[in-house]
């Protein structure tokens, strides 16, 4: 029975592969760039960034994140792809309908990242280059399919006809995937205004210099970024008012939030010891109770109370339309602003943020160039 199996599979692998040489390079390569494909989303549904994490985690395709629909998808375009070969039209339309569908949707995610996020998830990218790769291939099969047609078969009227029809197939699939892409894509929705009227304030609690540091308790760039950010603070602190807003990229984020906002509003002297806490909390437990992390928090001396849900609520949209306003869409973020005027400048992802061009962007201060 075993051996039957191996045999079996192994002439389906044949079959998929193809005769010619050019014919099993293309059959390689195709699975390859499907094999990016798959691992990218594996990547992208284990919130794996690349560089810093981007507003491309908080969309949604029919309520799912891309990586955990991407990873079934690109599976079952593996297993299609060794019927691309096939002798039946149904069996080979399969794999043709999912590939060029998902050429589609993939443009569709670029121009969101590109045109709404303003910034490309690296990861993102590379799963749309496979994907694009695929197709170009599948389009070189069906170029040397048709070459190895007789050339009468080739000229009929059938032969035409049949190579029309295939053409009308891949720009109807691919259009049908594009429309699938913009009826499933959900976006998160946040206020436009940059105001902040609540006191969430550290440092010089009167300067009219603002810091504001965006980040997400959940992407690894913005840990590596704390410890140098809060080397700053002191420095900062003597000559400008700054503060920490959250910008939850990664769902288990706003489990955080209510116990940091109310840190700040409530607990100022003890906020960075509290942050310290949330943070180590954050590394072993993603769904803390409120119990749990009043139990961290009081392990470094902290006794906290939360704020009431109208408060939070109302915070909670005042940083969700500055972070709109001043287009953050990656953490970590510094955004240095002159509160007298509304210009501000910005420090984007872990390498850019340092003491010395922050000090920089505080001396500028109102001499900031319009948005």
């Amino acid at each position: 029975m075993k051996k039957r199996l191996v045999i079996y599979f192994k002439s389906i692998f044949v079959a998929a592969r193809g005769e010619s040489k050019v014919q099993r390079a293309i059959s390689y390569l195709t699975w390859a760039a499907v094999g990016v494909a798959i691992v990218g989303s594996i990547m992208s549904a284990f919130g794996i960034c690349s560089g810093s994490c981007t507003d491309a985690e908080k969309y949604r395709l029919f309520g799912m994140r891309f990586g955990s629909l991407g990873i079934p998808f690109f599976l079952l375009i593996a297993a299609a792809s060794f019927g691309r070969n096939s002798q039946r039209t149904t069996v080979r339309n399969f794999y043709d309908t999912l590939i060029f569908a998902s050429a589609g949707a993939e443009w569709i995610f670029l121009g969101i990242q590109g045109r709404i996020i303003k910034s490309y998830c690296p990861v993102c990218v590379g799963i749309a280059i496979a994907v694009f790769v695929a197709v170009l291939l599948r389009l070189a099969e069906f170029y040397f399919r048709k070459r190895e047609i007789s050339s009468p078969a080739r000229k009929s009227f059938k032969g035409v006809a049949r190579s029309f029809c295939k053409g009308v197939m891949v720009v109807a699939t691919m259009y049908a995937g594009l429309i699938t892409a913009l009826l499933g894509i959900s976006s998160p929705v946040v206020a436009g205004s940059a105001t902040i009227t609540q006191d969430i304030w550290l440092g010089k609690s009167d300067s009219n210099i603002e810091v504001l540091i965006v980040s997400d308790w959940f992407c690894q760039y913005c840990r590596t970024s704390e410890p140098i950010i809060e080397k700053m603070l002191p420095a900062i602190g003597k000559v400008s008012r700054y503060t920490f807003i959250d910008d939850p990229i990664h769902e288990h984020s706003y489990n955080f939030i209510p116990a940091n906002m109310s840190l700040l509003t409530k607990s100022k002297a003890q906020y960075l010891e509290g942050r310290k806490a949330l943070l180590e909390l954050s590394e072993h437990n993603e769904t803390p109770d409120n119990g749990q992390i009043l139990a961290a928090l009081k392990k470094r001396g902290i006794t906290l109370s939360f704020l009431d849900q109208a408060t939070l609520k109302q915070l909670a949209h005042s940083e969700a339309g500055f972070i709109r306003a001043t287009a953050v869409t990656l953490t970590p973020t510094v955004v240095v602003r002159d509160r007298r005027t509304g210009k501000y400048q910005k420090l984007v992802g872990s390498t850019e943020i340092t003491e010395a061009k922050i000090s920089a962007l505080i001396r500028l201060g109102s001499n900031y160039p319009r948005q």
